[in-house]
């Protein structure tokens, strides 16, 4: 302990402190519970308390809008007939998750310049590569889900020529 400082002293600076810090804190809490009893700031969101403005700046914040244009989407087969795929998807503009999505179908057109894989994500090979297999229509079942790119704009087509086709194992 420092020579200027007896031992006396140095509680008496501890105890002075800490009967601050408590007076303190008291008088903090008092007054922040006097301007809450007073109705002065909100304890809780209501609706009366917020306006949808205000929700909506929040959520665009938390949840900005996709982009306008789409290249790939995933669903789920519901029906094959030929080289056409009937696939299940969420609407592309039902993004927030307060929303209730909605399923949408859309026919994928399986060409002759559609390249399909199978991934299996269960092996690897010696590089630590994700086996990948080349596979056809056959291969496809209702209830898989797939991942298909497309060279265009497919956000809202209602059909499309698939460029790749990509079914996980």
């Amino acid at each position: 302990m420092d020579e200027y400082v007896s031992r006396g002293n140095f509680w008496f600076a501890v105890a002075l402190t800490a009967a601050f810090a408590f007076v303190g804190g008291g008088a903090v809490g008092f007054f922040a519970g006097k301007t809450v009893e007073q109705g002065k700031l909100p304890t809780i969101v209501t609706q009366e308390n917020v306006t949808r403005e205000e929700v909506t700046r929040l959520l665009d914040t938390a949840y900005p809008k996709p982009s306008g244009e789409l290249f790939g989407l995933s669903g789920t087969i519901e029906k094959i007939e030929g080289s056409v795929i009937f696939l299940v998807i969420r609407h592309p503009d039902d993004y927030l998750p307060t929303q209730e999505p909605r399923a949408q179908t859309r026919k994928i057109l399986v060409i002759e310049a559609t390249y399909m894989s199978k991934i299996d994500f269960a092996n690897v090979d010696a590089e630590g590569n994700f086996l990948t297999k080349k596979i056809t229509v056959a291969d496809l079942k209702p209830g898989n889900v797939i991942t298909v790119t497309a060279d265009e704009n497919i956000k809202y087509k209602e059909s499309f020529a698939a460029k790749t086709i990509e079914l996980s194992r």
